[in-house]
C-alpha cells in the first residue's frame, strides 16, 4: 500500500463524499482508497486499530473471544476497522452476543458468510469494502458510509436480510435473496462490470431517507429472478444507462416511479414470458426492451431505443417517438401512439391487441399479423396493412396499404389508401377525403357500404364486391367491376370505364364514360350531366332512365339499351352516335342534335316512341341537310313529338326543296309517329319560300313551298282579270236603240253612246302548288268609261230584208284596285298584296234586229297595267315587290242573241231571253322582283257562256213622247276556262309551278230603268234626233265571289 502523509483542511474535504470513499485505520490516521487504488492516510484525532479475522473455519464475532490478529484479540472498540482476508475463506462469522459496532469492513476472503439472528446485527460507520472474493450478509448490515463491491466480487444479501448503506457501488456482483432489502440513504450505482441479482420479495431501495434524487443507476446488469413474486424498487427512479441491461427473467420487478433507459445494449431491459416489470413511466432513448412477459406502465421511446415485445403485453400507454424500428407482438392496453419522429416504424408481427387503439401520426406502421384495435392513422404517417384488424381503420396517410380484412369501419380522411390484396370490410367504408385505389386484381369486399364524401375519391382498378349501396358524393374512378348486385348511387363526379353489376343512379353531380363500360340493371339519372365519352359504350342492360338530367354522346359514341327519356336532355351533336335499343320521349325531354355547326345522325337501333318531346335539329334550306335521326330498328316508331329547327342558312340563299322533303326523322315505313313544330318554322328573309312539316313514307320531314304570298299574288292577279272581266267588261251589249222616225228616202243614221261602270268585287281563289295550296280572298273596287260611235241602218242598208243594223266602234279606260291579305302557315295574316291596274282597250260591234229577235257581236283589244306592292302586317314580313310592274295584252270576241216575247194579256210587258259567249286571249307577262326572282304569268284564255232573261214594262207617254221602261235582268254566267298557270323562278333557279283557280259560275241580278224620247221627225230644225238613258243596279254571286255595280249610259241618235 502506498502510504502518503498529507495534511487537509477539513474545509477541503465535503464530508459526505468522504464517508463514501474513505475508512478510519489506526487512532492516527484516516485510511481513503483512491479510484486509481493508492490510499490516502490522513491524519485523524481519533485512533483505530485494524482487526484482521484469523480462526480459521467457524468463528463467533464478539467482543470476549480473540478470533483477530492471529487468535491475539478481540474486537472490542467500536472504531476499528474488520479485516476479512483469503484466510477468512470458507468461514462462517457468527455475531452471537449482541450488536457489532465496526469502523469498516473489508473483505478479500471468498466463500465468507458473516451471520447474526435477531439482535445480532452489523452496524458499520464506515466503508463497507468488497474488493475480491465473496461476502454473504446474512444479517441485518447497517453503514453510515458506503458499501463498495469492486469488480470480480460478490455480495451476498441473504432471505430475509437488510442492508442500509448511505450508498452502494457495485462494480461485481450484488446478489439479494428472497424477501431480503437493499437500500441506500442515497445512490445505488451498477457500474458496467456489476450485476445486481434480484429474488422474490428483494427489495431494491435508493432515496430511502427521501432526502432527494438519488436514484438507482445500472450500468451492469440488473437480474430478477423472483419466480412467481415481486421485487420492489421502491418509490426510487431507475435510471439503465451505459451498456447496462435489465433482465426481468421471472416474477415482478416493480414500484419503479421513473424508468429510464438509455442503456444502448441490444437486450437493455429484457422482461421473459411470464414476468413483469413495473414503472409508472418508462422513458427509453437507446437500447432495445425485449418483453415477452408484461411492461407494467406508460412506455415512451425516443432516440434510438427499440422495442421488441415479443408475444408480451404493456399494461399502459406506449409512444414510440424513436428512429429505431419496433416491433409488437401482443397486448397494448393503453393507447399505442407514434407522434413526432418522421422517421419511426413499428411493426406489428404477432396477433396484438391495442386496447386503448393506436394513433399514428409520424412514421410507418406496418401490421404483418392479426390486430384488434381501432387505428388511426394521420397525413404524415405511412401505414401498411398485410394482416386482419378488428377494430375501426381511420387514415389521412398519403402511404397506407391495405392487403387484409378490417372487421369494423374504414375512415379515409385524406391521403392516399391501395387496396393491394383482397380485403373484406365489415363496417362502412368512408371515404370523405384524399384516394381510395383498389389494385387490380384485387378485390374489396364491403359488408356495410361505401360512401364517398365531397373530398374523396374512389379509384377502382380491381373489383369492388358490395353487399349493400355506394354512394358517391366525391369523385369515383371505375377501371375495374362493381359486383353485388346492389346499388351505385353518385351525386358527386363519377367516371366509368368498367362494369357494374346492379344498378346506377344520378341525382346530381356528373358520370363520364370514359371506357367500356355495363351495368346490368337500371341506369337512373335524375339530375346531373351523364356523358358517354367519344368513342365509347355504355350498356345500360336494364334500361337507361333520364328523368331530368343532362345525357352527353361525344363522337362515335353509343349508348346500349332501352332508353327512356322522361325529362330533361339528351345531347347529340357529334358524329357517329347510336343509342343501340328502343327508345321513348317523354313530353318533358328534349334530344338536343343543335349545335349551330356540323350535321350530325342519330342512329337509333329500335323503335322511336314519342310522347310529346322535342327534337332539336340543325337545318341548312340552302344545302339541303340537317341532322338526323335514324330509327330503322325491330318495330314501328309511334307517337308524337315536336321538332325545334335551328335555321343556319344564309341569308339570301334560301331555296326550294325537293319533292322527298328534308328527311329529319328516318323512320320505318309503317311508322305512325308524327310532328309539330316547337317554336318557328325557318322563315326566308325574301320571303320566298315557307316550310312545313310532313310525312312521307313514315318519315318525318321537312317540305318547303312557295310562300303563300307569291301564290297569292298569282290568284290576286288571276281574280283581278277575272273580276274585270266579269264585272267591267263583262259580255254586255252595245247600248243601241230603235231608230228614230225616218223619210221615206232615208236609210241610216249616226249615233254615238257613254257608259259609266262603276262597283266593287271579292273573289275567293286557290292558289295551288305540288306542295302546298293557298286560299285567297281579293278585293277589288273597279270603275270604268266606255264609249261608242255607230251607224244605224233601218232595212239594212245592205240588203232590204227586214234587218235593221248597227255597226261601229268602241273604247274604253278601266281603272282597278285590289288588296289580298296573305295568310301565313300558321293562317295568321303576315302580309296584304295591293295591286292596281290600268286597263285602254279598243274595238268593234255589229248589233242587228229583226222583229222580235236582235242579236250583237263584239270585239276588241285592250292592253292592262299592273302595279304590285306588299306591305307585313304584325311580325309577318311582305314580300319583295316595291312598286312591281308588269302588263298584259289581251283580245275579246263576243256574241249575244236576244228574242222579246209579249207577256199574254200585259200589253206593256216583255219578255226577252238572251244567250251568249264570250272568250278572251290573255297574253303572258313576268313580275320582277326586287330580290332577283320572278313570276311568270302564263297565257290565259278565258270563256264564258252565259244565259239569261230580261221582264220589261214599258210605258209610253203619249204627251211628250217618251217612252220609260223599268226592267230586270237575271243572268248565269258559266265559266268554261282552265285554271290558270303561272311560273315562279328564285333566285338559284328553281322553279315552282302554280294554279290559279278560275272564277267560278255565277248568276248576276240587274234592276234598271230607261227613258227613250223622239225630239224631232225632220231634219228641218236641227241633227238630234232621239235621247235614251239607262241606269242600271248589278249584283253578282257564286260560290266564292260577289260583287256590287252600277252602271249609267247616255245614247245620243243624231
Amino acid at each position: 500500500m502506498l502510504k502518503t502523509q498529507v495534511t487537509v483542511q477539513q474545509n477541503g474535504i465535503r464530508q459526505k463524499s468522504l464517508r463514501r470513499c474513505c475508512r478510519f485505520g489506526h487512532a492516527t490516521e484516516l485510511v481513503c482508497v483512491l479510484a486509481t487504488g493508492a490510499t490516502l492516510l490522513l491524519p485523524a484525532t481519533a485512533s483505530a486499530a485494524d482487526r484482521t479475522w484469523s480462526k480459521p473455519g467457524p468463528g463467533n464475532w464478539n467482543a470476549t473471544e480473540d478470533n483477530w490478529n492471529g487468535g491475539t484479540v478481540a474486537f472490542t472498540n467500536p472504531t476499528d476497522d474488520a479485516i476479512f482476508d483469503p484466510a477468512a475463506d470458507g468461514a462462517t462469522v457468527t455475531i452471537n452476543l449482541g450488536a457489532i459496532t465496526a469502523a469498516t469492513v473489508t473483505s478479500s476472503a471468498s466463500g465468507l458468510t458473516i451471520y447474526g439472528s435477531g439482535t445480532d446485527t452489523l452496524a458499520v460507520t464506515g466503508l463497507i469494502s468488497i474488493t475480491s472474493g465473496e461476502l454473504t450478509l446474512d444479517t441485518i448490515t447497517t453503514t453510515t458510509g458506503a458499501v463498495t463491491i469492486a469488480s470480480g466480487a460478490t455480495l451476498n444479501v441473504s432471505t430475509n436480510k437488510v442492508l442500509s448503506a448511505d450508498s452502494i457501488d457495485n462494480s461485481g456482483a450484488l446478489t439479494v435473496a428472497d424477501g431480503a432489502t437493499v437500500e441506500a440513504a442515497g445512490e445505488i450505482h451498477n457500474e458496467s462490470t456489476g450485476t445486481v441479482t434480484l429474488s422474490a420479495g428483494a427489495v431494491l431501495n435508493s432515496d430511502s431517507n427521501s432526502s432527494g434524487s438519488e436514484i438507482v443507476r445500472n450500468d451492469g446488469a440488473i437480474v430478477v429472478n423472483a419466480g412467481v413474486g415481486t421485487v420492489a424498487v421502491g418509490s426510487s427512479a431507475l435510471t439503465n444507462q451505459g451498456t447496462g441491461t435489465i433482465a426481468v427473467n421471472t416474477g415482478t420487478m416493480n414500484g419503479i416511479t421513473t424508468l429510464t433507459n438509455s442503456s444502448t445494449s441490444a437486450t437493455a431491459i429484457d422482461v421473459a414470458s411470464g414476468a413483469t416489470l413495473g414503472f409508472t413511466t418508462l422513458n427509453s432513448s437507446a437500447g432495445t426492451i425485449t418483453a415477452a412477459g408484461n411492461l407494467d406502465g406508460n412506455v415512451l421511446l425516443t432516440g434510438t431505443a427499440g422495442l421488441d415485445l415479443n408475444d408480451g403485453s404493456i399494461t399502459g400507454a406506449l409512444d414510440n417517438q424513436s428512429s429505431t424500428a419496433i416491433t409488437l407482438d401482443g397486448t397494448v392496453t393503453g393507447l399505442f401512439t407514434q407522434s413526432t419522429e418522421a422517421t419511426a416504424s413499428t411493426t406489428i408481427d404477432g396477433t396484438s391487441t391495442f386496447t386503448a387503439g393506436i394513433d399514428i401520426d409520424e412514421g410507418t406502421l406496418t401490421v404483418n399479423a392479426a390486430t384488434s384495435a381501432d387505428v388511426d392513422v394521420a397525413n404524415a404517417a405511412t401505414y401498411d396493412q398485410n394482416a386482419a384488424v378488428t377494430g375501426n381503420v381511420t387514415t389521412a396517410s398519403y402511404d397506407a396499404d391495405i392487403g387484409a380484412n378490417i372487421t369494423g369501419t374504414l375512415t379515409q380522411t385524406g391521403g392516399q389508401i391501395d387496396i393491394d390484396g383482397d380485403t373484406t370490410v365489415s363496417g362502412i367504408i368512408s371515404v370523405n377525403g384524399g384516394t381510395l385505389t383498389v389494385l387490380s386484381p384485387r378485390t374489396l369486399t364491403s359488408t356495410s357500404g361505401i360512401t364517398t364524401g365531397a373530398l374523396g375519391t374512389l379509384d377502382v382498378d380491381g373489383t369492388v364486391d358490395l353487399a349493400t349501396a355506394l354512394t358517391n358524393n366525391g369523385t369515383l374512378d371505375l377501371d375495374g367491376d362493381i359486383t353485388g348486385n346492389q346499388t351505385v348511387t353518385n351525386t358527386g363526379i363519377a367516371t366509368l370505364a368498367g362494369d357494374i353489376t346492379g344498378t346506377y343512379s344520378q341525382s346530381a353531380g356528373s358520370t363520364t364514360v370514359d371506357g367500356a363500360s355495363t351495368v346490368s340493371g337500371l341506369t337512373s339519372i335524375t339530375g346531373g350531366a351523364f356523358t358517354v365519352n367519344t368513342g365509347q359504350t355504355y350498356t345500360a342492360t336494364g334500361g337507361f332512365s333520364n328523368s331530368g338530367g343532362t345525357v352527353n354522346l361525344l363522337q362515335n359514341a353509343t349508348l346500349s339499351g332501352t332508353t327512356s327519356l322522361l325529362s330533361g336532355s339528351l345531347v347529340a351533336q357529334a358524329s357517329g352516335l347510336s343509342i343501340t335499343g328502343n327508345i321513348t320521349l317523354g313530353a318533358s325531354a328534349t334530344i338536343n342534335m343543335a349545335d349551330g355547326s356540323t350535321f350530325t345522325a342519330l342512329t337509333v337501333s329500335g323503335a322511336f316512341t314519342g310522347a310529346g318531346g322535342i327534337v332539336s335539329l340543325d337545318v341548312d334550306l340552302n344545302a339541303g341537310t340537317s341532322d338526323s335521326i335514324v330509327a330503322l330498328g325491330s318495330g314501328a316508331s309511334s307517337g308524337t313529338i315536336q321538332i325545334s329547327l335551328n335555321d343556319l342558312t344564309t341569308a339570301g340563299t334560301y331555296g326550294a326543296i325537293s319533292s322527298s322533303g328534308i328527311v329529319l326523322l328516318d323512320l320505318e315505313t309503317t311508322s305512325t309517329l308524327t310532328a309539330t313544330i316547337s317554336g318557328a318554322l325557318p322563315q326566308d328573309d325574301q320571303n320566298v319560300y315557307v316550310y312545313t312539316l310532313g310525312t312521307i313514307s313514315g318519315d318525318i320531314v321537312l317540305l318547303s313551298q312557295t310562300n303563300n304570298a307569291i301564290a297569292g299574288l298569282s290568284g290576286a292577279i288571276a281574280s283581278a282579270q277575272s273580276l274585270v272581266a266579269a264585272a267591267i267588261n263583262r259580255p254586255t251589249s252595245p247600248f243601241v236603240t230603235s231608230l228614230s222616225a225616218v223619210d221615206e228616202d232615208e236609210k241610216c243614221r249616226p249615233g254615238g253612246w257613254v257608259r259609266m261602270v262603276g262597283g266593287n268585287g271579292s273573289a275567293t281563289g286557290t292558289a295551288t302548288t305540288a306542295t302546298s295550296s293557298t286560299t285567297t280572298t281579293t278585293d277589288t273596287n273597279f270603275a270604268g268609261i266606255q264609249i261608242g260611235g255607230d251607224s244605224t241602218c233601218f232595212n239594212s242598208l245592205i240588203q232590204e230584208n227586214g234587218w235593221d243594223l248597227s255597226y261601229g266602234l268602241i273604247a274604253g279606260y278601266n281603272i282597278a284596285t285590289s288588296e289580298q291579305a296573305i295568310p301565313g302557315i300558321s293562317g295568321a295574316i303576315e302580309s296584304i298584296t295591293d295591286l292596281d291596274m290600268d286597263q285602254a282597250y279598243g274595238g268593234f260591234y255589229l248589233v242587228g234586229a229583226r222583229g222580235r229577235f236582235s242579236f250583237d257581236v263584239q270585239g276588241w283589244i285592250d292592253k292592262t297595267d299592273f302595279t304590285v306592292n306588299s306591305n307585313p302586317v304584325g311580325s309577318g314580313t311582305a314580300f319583295p315587290v316595291n312598286d312591281s310592274k308588269f302588263d298584259t295584252s289581251s283580245y275579246t270576241l263576243s256574241a249575244a242573241a236576244s228574242y222579246a216575247f209579249s207577256v199574254p194579256n200585259q200589253p206593256q210587258m216583255f219578255f226577252v231571253p238572251t244567250v251568249g259567249l264570250s272568250t278572251t286571249n290573255t297574253s303572258d307577262a313576268t313580275l320582277s322582283f326586287t330580290d332577283g326572282s320572278s313570276l311568270l304569268l302564263n297565257e290565259t284564255t278565258t270563256n264564258i257562256a252565259f244565259i239569261g232573261g230580261t221582264l220589261t214594262y214599258s210605258d209610253f207617254n203619249e204627251i211628250t213622247g217618251a217612252r220609260t221602261a223599268l226592267f230586270s235582268t237575271l243572268t248565269h254566267y258559266v265559266n268554261l276556262s282552265d285554271d290558270s298557270t303561272s311560273v315562279f323562278t328564285d333566285t338559284s333557279s328553281s322553279s315552282t309551278d302554280i294554279t290559279s283557280s278560275a272564277l267560278p259560275d255565277y248568276t248576276e241580278l240587274s234592276l234598271g230603268y230607261s227613258y227613250n224620247r223622239e225630239l224631232r221627225r225632220d231634219r228641218t230644225t236641227g241633227s238630234l234626233r232621239k235621247l235614251s238613258v239607262s241606269i242600271r243596279a248589278d249584283g253578282r254571286f257564286g260560290p266564292g265571289f260577289d260583287s256590287y255595280g252600277l252602271t249609267g249610259q247616255v245614247r245620243l241618235q243624231f
